[in-house]
């Protein structure tokens, strides 16, 4: 009888299981079919980092997929988004691939949030996060896999316009250093570990870099001040960049060690990287409104 009753729950499982994935199949082509962009080619690239890397943690510490989705999916969909904006800012060559490109970037944020969304449906509260620590040495492989994949897509997207943008900017890397000496000051002040407080630091700096930028992209903007105006949107994209692949190595960092708390609260900090990436985006690359577009009509 109880065998009976564990088949009949586990055929439940699977069917419900498929049930999800034909609503993310589904999500997809809805998303294909009505937004302009490359939605293959977004999910094709979430899926080179994302999946190879989860693969690695599971079969190393025995990470739980579903935690895994739930905490790499924005940073990792945002950090490429930034990547392609990055890239398309210094090679754009009219509107047209101004809309399709953009278009592109969002989608690698957009898919990095259905991933999160996926992994908080399916994880529970009550499952082990792992089974035991990450190794040194694994860290570096793990490190590798996040930041040779956006190093990849540059490199192919810049070989694809013939062009190399600048993806090392001294004033992003000196918001960076600043809030991270900031942080740790700070931290070491109160006794606290800093382990636990990188996540905190490294999300200070993404946001604190989208603020910088906005400020200085409304003064070059209400004076028309267009030379201005590209460096600061640079300037923020970068510091956003800095920020969120920091944020990643030190999630890599804290699977590492004994101490690994779930009261690290990662997915509130994921929510507080779409704030700021969002904010930043409408502030500086936003559309017009319906309003002006139908005043300009």
């Amino acid at each position: 009888m109880k065998e009976l009753s564990l088949e009949k729950t586990t055929g439940f499982k699977i069917g419900f299981l498929t049930m999800a994935f034909a609503g993310f199949i589904t999500l997809i082509w809805i998303t294909g079919e009505n937004i302009p962009g490359n939605v293959v080619e977004a999910v094709l690239w979430l899926s080179l980092v994302l999946l190879p890397l989860l693969y690695f943690l599971h079969s190393r510490i025995r990470l739980n997929l579903f935690f895994g989705f739930m905490v790499l999916g924005i940073p990792l969909g945002i950090s490429l988004s930034i990547v392609d904006l990055v890239n398309l800012l210094n090679n754009v060559s009219g509107i047209d691939a101004l809309d399709i490109g953009l278009s592109t970037s969002l989608l690698l944020a957009f898919f990095g949030g259905l991933v999160s969304a996926i992994g908080y449906f399916g994880y529970s509260w009550d499952e082990p996060v792992k089974q035991r620590e990450l190794r040194i040495v694994d860290c570096f492989f793990v490190s590798a896999i996040i930041v040779v994949v956006p190093a990849a897509r540059y490199i192919e997207y810049s070989f694809r316009n013939n062009d190399f943008a600048d993806f090392l900017d001294p004033t992003s890397f000196g918001i960076f250093c600043s809030v991270f000496a900031m942080g740790i000051g700070l931290t070491k002040f109160k006794e606290m570990p800093v382990l636990s407080a990188l996540p905190n630091i490294f999300v200070c700096v993404a946001l604190l870099g989208a603020a910088h930028s906005t400020i200085g992209w409304v003064s070059a903007s209400l004076i028309s001040d267009l030379p201005m105006a590209g460096p600061t949107i640079v300037m923020g994209l970068l510091t956003m960049l800095y920020g969120v692949n920091a944020y990643l190595l030190s999630f890599v960092l804290i699977l590492a060690s004994d101490d690994f708390s779930e009261n690290l609260n990662l997915t509130t900090k994921n929510w507080h990287l779409v704030e700021g990436f969002m904010f930043f985006f409408f502030m500086t690359l936003g559309p017009q409104t319906l309003f002006e577009i139908i005043q300009n009509s």
